[in-house]
């Protein structure tokens, strides 16, 4: 993956495995642009100007005096570990930490799963790639949405998961203590889907999911 300026930053997400965290902050999937040091004035109130041959940094001109200063010399990553980037530089943010500097809270601080959901951060830190992981029946950004609820004992198409091989199976319903019965996630073997006309496993082509 070329992420240009950027880093290429891998996920465990397998329809996103990877992408680029850009030096303005900013998350891609297409190569990042080249980002000049100099424009952040890091010299003050000397001439900043930018050496090709210094692929880490770049050439502070002050009065009688001239330096080379790798551009995390300065510390700017507030929450997180500076690298030197092709003459700019990448913020390597602390877990639940984001933005540029890493000074924006992130990642699972700023989700708030509900009924029973957990949240989980692809980069930890980045809040664009958390999310979460819902129970059972449950479904939304948030799992905020119940889809489906044990009313009998037996199994169970799987709307939302039909093209993945996914039906319930309910069991113990009316049983206490588990009056609404236990809830369970299966799987048919690979490339085969539930049909719930049949009550079992069937060829895909057999099968008509309802919901995508």
């Amino acid at each position: 993956m070329n992420c240009g300026s950027g880093q290429c930053i891998l996920t465990n997400n397998p329809t996103l495995p990877y992408y680029c965290r850009c030096l303005n902050g900013t998350n891609t999937i297409f190569p990042c642009p080249p980002e000049n040091p100099c424009a952040r004035n890091p010299c003050g109130s000397g001439t900043c100007d930018l050496v090709p041959s210094l692929a880490k940094g770049y050439l502070c001109r002050c009065a009688g005096f001239s330096a080379t200063r790798s551009v995390c010399s300065s510390n700017p990553c507030y929450n997180g570990a500076c690298v030197d980037n092709f003459g700019g530089f990448v913020c390597n943010c602390l877990p639940n930490w984001t933005g540029k500097m890493c000074d924006t809270a992130g990642g699972c601080n700023q989700i708030s799963c509900m009924n029973g959901g957990t949240c989980y951060e692809n980069s930890p830190g980045v809040s664009v790639f958390a999310y979460c992981l819902c129970q059972t029946g449950y479904t939304g950004k948030l799992c905020e949405t119940e889809y489906f609820r044990c009313r009998s004992n037996g199994r169970f198409a799987d709307g939302y998961n039909c093209a993945h091989g996914k039906y319930f199976e309910c069991i113990q319903y009316l049983q206490a203590p588990n009056s609404n019965g236990i809830l369970l996630s299966r799987s048919c073997p690979a490339s085969l889907r539930y049909n719930f006309m049949i009550g079992r496993c069937d060829y895909a082509q057999n099968v008509q999911c309802l919901l995508a």
